[in-house]
């Protein structure tokens, strides 16, 4: 009966962010699109919930500031009143979809260094984080009727596979977010969110290599800010021995580096000729 799209309807859309979701009725002859969002800055993604009752998208505030936070709305298709989920979560969300009884929205969002599944309940408001993998999770799909999604899984020193993730595995890896004044508060060491590969597309190449996992630091920047880094150390690396540096300067604000395979910008593949790479 409806779609929801997305578009820019600025004189100068190559110079704005602000991309806006709108609706357009399939059954009326006549109907005309509505504006759904109000922020000056993009909204996009809009996905309908399985039951119809519920329309959500992703939100920046601001106009022409592309690494602003993506937060998370939820339309009310039949009240017509929108309202963010998870208000104090002070991270991006990412790629997001809606479970097969539309009560939670699991979606994807950075966790230094780490792409984690988190899932927001659209009555509660109660946020969880289903555990810490290593890699960055994608393209979720709920498994119907089960606590399981598939999705695509890379490391910095594995591309993408396809992945089963098991959300209440004996209950363990299920951390509650804890929501306070500042910004959600966590566990800094949670456990893994237990991880199948379904696939095994690369594991006759992979074998054949010495392929480094990434490791995570911490340092001091401006104004006594802490940053994470990340190193990856070269085949066949010796802790007694000095090493020559590539520094990796690419990533931010807008996005960042991580645990994350790239045909592009391969850290194993700068480290491979005896390099540390920071």
């Amino acid at each position: 009966e409806e779609i929801a799209y997305v578009t820019n309807l600025d004189k100068v859309p190559a110079a704005s962010t602000n991309n806006d979701v709108f609706t357009l009725r399939l059954d009326e002859p006549r109907a005309k699109a509505v504006k759904v969002s109000t922020s000056p800055g993009s909204d996009d993604e809009p996905e309908f919930s399985p039951d119809g009752k519920y329309l959500a998208f992703r939100s920046q505030a601001r106009d022409g500031f592309e690494s602003d936070r993506f937060r998370l709305m939820v339309m009310d298709r039949e009240r017509k009143t929108i309202r963010q989920l998870i208000p104090k979560f002070d991270n991006w969300v990412d790629e997001f979809i809606w479970s097969d009884d539309s009560r939670w929205i699991y979606f994807t969002a950075g966790d230094r260094g780490q792409e984690v599944i988190y899932g927001a309940n659209v009555i509660s408001d109660d946020l969880y984080r289903f555990g810490r993998t290593a890699g960055e999770w994608s393209s979720l799909t709920q498994v119907p009727g089960k606590d399981e999604l598939v999705a695509a899984l890379m490391r910095v020193d594995k591309p993408t596979e396809i992945a089963l993730a098991d959300l209440i595995a004996l209950n363990e890896s299920i951390r509650t977010v804890h929501v306070v004044s500042e910004g959600p508060s966590y566990d800094v060491t949670p456990s893994s969110l237990p991880a199948h590969f379904l696939t095994h597309i690369d594991e006759g190449v992979l074998s054949q290599l010495d392929l480094s996992p990434l490791e995570s630091f911490w340092f001091t920047g401006a104004e006594g800010t802490k940053v994470e880094g990340f190193l990856i150390n070269p085949p066949g690396f010796d802790p007694a021995k000095k090493y020559p540096v590539k520094f990796l300067m690419h990533g931010g604000p807008q996005t960042a580096w991580g645990d994350a395979w790239s045909f592009r910008w391969n850290w194993e593949l700068m480290a491979a000729n005896g390099y540390v790479v920071v």
